[in-house]
C-alpha cells in the first residue's frame, strides 16, 4: 500500500517535527491520488531533491532547525517505516526526559 496515507498520521504523531511529502508530480495529483496530503505536499516535478540525496522513492530525510541533513536519507518503504519509528522514539525519550515540553 506504500507510505502515502501513513503521511498525515506521522504529521500529527512527530510534532513537533514538521512532515512533509515531497511529490514528483504537480498539485493535481492531490485531487485523484492523495487528497489526504493537502498541506502536507511539496512538489518537486523535476526530482531536483530526489537526485540531491542520491535516493529513489519513497525516501526520507529528517532536516534540523538549522536547515542541514539530520538523519538519514534512508529509501524504501520498509526504511522509511523504520526510520519514523525512530525519530518518534526520540521524540518520547526528550518528551521524558523534559516533561516541560
Amino acid at each position: 500500500a506504500g507510505i502515502m496515507p501513513l503521511v498525515p498520521g506521522w504529521s500529527e504523531e512527530l510534532g513537533p517535527v514538521t512532515v512533509r511529502a515531497v511529490l514528483t508530480a504537480g498539485p493535481s495529483v492531490l485531487d485523484s491520488y492523495a487528497p489526504d496530503l493537502r498541506g502536507l505536499a511539496w512538489f518537486d516535478p523535476f526530482s531536483i531533491t530526489r537526485k540531491a540525496f542520491g535516493v529513489g522513492t519513497p525516501a526520507a530525510v529528517l532536516i534540523g532547525t538549522d536547515g542541514r541533513l539530520a538523519g538519514g536519507p534512508v529509501n524504501g518503504d520498509d526504511a522509511v517505516r523504520e526510520f519514523v519509528a525512530e525519530i518518534a522514539e526520540h521524540l518520547r525519550e526528550a518528551q521524558v526526559a523534559d516533561p516541560a515540553q
